[in-house]
């Protein structure tokens, strides 16, 4: 019997939690790592390679959850399933269903024994999925977690399904890099942050994973580029020229994300800063230090990552997940 997708997409999207938090198991993930060295074909473009090289690890655990469905387990539970380098989150993001369903659609024309159906395409095309994870794990819908379970296998056991993960990822990469430029092209110099950001890896790649973690920069993120005041969360912060990588981090750590208490906030944005500095370290050398520099790492940022009051950030900082930024605070004392 033919089950109505239509039905079966809507029956899925009004979940109730209604089960205990153990009742499914979301496949786990244990693909092998990649570098830039796999993904990027231009290796003299040298924002791409350390952008590719700070994304593997602040989003795809260095690739291995590229190739399946993962639950990043956001504490705020807003998360859905995520795959891909970008972990595209199929909850939160209405366009992430369709990379999937072209990704499948693929899979399944490369043979018959890929354990897909076109029901199963159609299912994801019609928002089957479009699911938080904490609903997921709770539900004990066995027609979902079979859905769940074969597209994991295809994602995971096809290289056709590889290939095309890793086109999706090199192409949005390019195309992030390239907005930037487009974006602060309107904003005034007036602290020289355009003329920075033009031609500056580090403060690029800041801003680069900002907008990946949070989303494009806002009239505020630009009009502090331009020089302006601009208050987050109670605070006014502002660029005194020359505007420096250190400017950046100010705001990413700023913005209610980058200042909150759960464990994918402050916490996390400190560790994904922390891979920033550390990819470019290994790949451009030392980093040169202003005296504004100094006094913002040594003043702001070191008692962000001794704040005992925050547990999850001295989880991170046990685990050594900050020892780039604290060798930083040390070159800076």
């Amino acid at each position: 019997m033919r089950i109505s997708t239509i039905g079966f997409a809507v029956a899925l999207s009004t979940i109730i939690c209604a089960f205990p938090a153990s009742a499914f198991d979301i496949p786990s993930c244990n693909g092998s790592t990649r570098s830039s060295a796999d993904l990027v074909s231009d290796k003299d473009d040298k924002l791409l390679v350390d952008f590719v090289d700070v994304l593997l690890e602040n989003e795809a655990a260095g690739g291995r959850v590229a190739y399946c469905l993962s639950d990043a387990k956001m504490t705020n539970g807003l998360n859905g399933l995520s795959f891909g380098f970008i972990q595209h989150d199929l909850a939160s993001n209405s366009g992430s269903k369709k990379i999937l369903a072209k990704i499948l659609d693929s899979v399944l024309a490369s043979g018959p024994d890929t354990g897909l159906t076109q029901q199963d395409i159609d299912l994801v095309k019609s928002g089957a999925l479009d699911i938080r994870a904490p609903v997921i794990r709770a539900s004990k819908d066995k027609r979902l977690l079979a859905l769940i379970q074969r597209i994991h296998h295809a994602l995971s056991g096809n290289e056709i399904a590889a290939a095309e993960i890793n086109a999706d990822f090199t192409l949005t990469v390019q195309r992030d890099a390239a907005r930037l430029q487009s974006e602060i092209a309107p904003v005034s110099d007036a602290v020289k942050s355009v003329t920075y950001l033009k031609t500056n890896r580090l403060g690029q790649l800041v801003v680069l994973d900002y907008e990946n973690f949070l989303g494009s920069m806002g009239p505020q993120f630009k009009g502090y580029l331009a020089g302006e005041p601009e208050t987050l969360r109670g605070t006014e912060i502002k660029i005194e020229s020359p505007a420096s990588f250190t400017d950046m981090m100010r705001f990413y750590l700023s913005t209610k994300q980058g200042a909150g208490g759960a464990s994918d906030q402050r916490a996390e944005v400190l560790r994904r800063l922390n891979t920033i500095i550390k990819i470019y370290k290994r790949n451009e050398g030392e980093i040169p230090l202003s005296d504004r520099d100094k006094a913002f790492l040594t003043q702001e940022l070191r008692p962000m990552i001794n704040d005992k009051s925050n547990a999850f950030i001295q989880k991170k900082k046990r685990g050594h997940q900050y020892d780039d930024l604290v060798t930083l605070i040390r070159k800076a004392a």
